[in-house]
C-alpha cells in the first residue's frame, strides 16, 4: 500500500485576504492544485481522497480531472475545528455546519459523498464561542485521523493500491502521526506541510513508513510556499 497526502492549494485564509470560516483558493493555489495534479501522474493512483472544505474539494477537483478519479469526500479528512463559528459583524457568532451534498457537487462534480453528508451538512461538533483550546476539538481532530487510518488499513492496504489523500495543514499533522503509531500531543508538531506538498507513506511486510514529507519539486518557484510568504513580506 502507498498513501500520497497532498495539502490543499493556497487559500484566501492562506494569505489573509479572508477570516471566512471556509475560504477558497486563491488564483495561485488554483495553479499548484494543477502541479500537484502533474506530480501525481503516472504513480499508480486509484482513489483519492478529500475534506469536505471548500479548498480541498477545489484541489482534489483538479488532481480528480488529471487521474480520472472521482474524488472521495471524507469528513475525517477536515481541518482541526471543522468550521469553527464566524463574527460576520453583526455582534455575534454565526455556527455553520459546512456545505451540502449539492453544494459540495457544485463544487466538485462527481464527487463520492460519504454518508455523514447530510441535508443538515456534515459538521456536527457545534459550539457558540471561538476556542481553539477546547479539547473537544482537539479530540474530534484526533478521532478523525485515527478514523481515517482505519479506514485506510481495512480497505486499502493491498500490495497493490495506491491512494492520495488531499488535507490539511495542522489536520495532516494528527493523520501523519496516528497513522506512524505516534500519539499526537497539542502544542507538539512533528510536520510541517506547505500548500500542494506531496508527503508518501508506504507500508511493506516491516510496517509503515514515511518515505518522504512536504515535496515541493513539482511546484515552480513562484508557487512554492515560501517563495510566496517572502514576496508577500517584501510588498509589506
Amino acid at each position: 500500500m502507498d498513501v500520497y497526502y497532498v495539502r490543499h492549494g493556497e487559500s484566501t485564509g492562506n494569505t489573509g485576504e479572508t477570516h471566512e470560516p471556509d475560504p477558497a483558493l486563491t488564483d495561485a493555489g488554483l495553479q499548484q492544485a494543477g502541479h500537484a495534479a502533474d506530480g501525481l501522474r503516472g504513480l499508480g493512483v486509484d482513489r483519492l481522497y478529500c475534506s469536505p472544505l471548500r479548498r480541498n474539494l477545489q484541489t482534489a477537483r483538479a488532481i480528480g480531472e488529471a487521474l480520472s478519479l472521482s474524488p472521495h469526500v471524507m469528513p475525517e479528512l477536515c481541518e482541526i475545528g471543522g468550521i469553527p463559528p464566524h463574527d460576520y459583524g453583526a455582534g455575534r457568532l454565526e455556527e455553520r455546519s459546512g456545505m451540502r451534498p449539492a453544494e459540495i457537487l457544485d463544487v466538485c462534480p462527481g464527487a463520492t459523498l460519504s454518508d455523514d453528508i447530510t441535508a443538515e451538512g456534515w459538521w456536527s461538533l457545534r459550539r457558540d464561542i471561538l476556542d481553539s483550546d477546547d479539547p473537544s476539538v482537539w479530540r474530534h481532530a484526533v478521532d478523525g485521523a485515527k478514523t481515517m487510518g482505519r479506514l485506510l488499513m481495512a480497505e486499502r492496504s493491498g500490495a497493490d493500491d495506491v491512494s492520495a489523500l488531499v488535507g490539511h495543514g495542522a489536520a495532516g499533522w494528527l493523520f501523519f502521526e496516528t497513522f506512524l503509531g505516534i500519539e499526537p500531543e497539542p502544542g507538539q508538531q512533528r510536520f510541517g506541510l506547505d500548500n500542494c506538498s506531496i508527503s508518501l507513506f508506504r507500508m511493506r511486510d516491516h510496517g509503515i513508513r514515511l518515505a518522504f514529507s512536504n515535496r515541493v519539486a513539482h511546484l515552480p518557484l513562484e508557487l512554492q510556499e515560501s517563495e510566496r510568504a517572502r514576496l508577500r513580506a517584501a510588498q509589506g
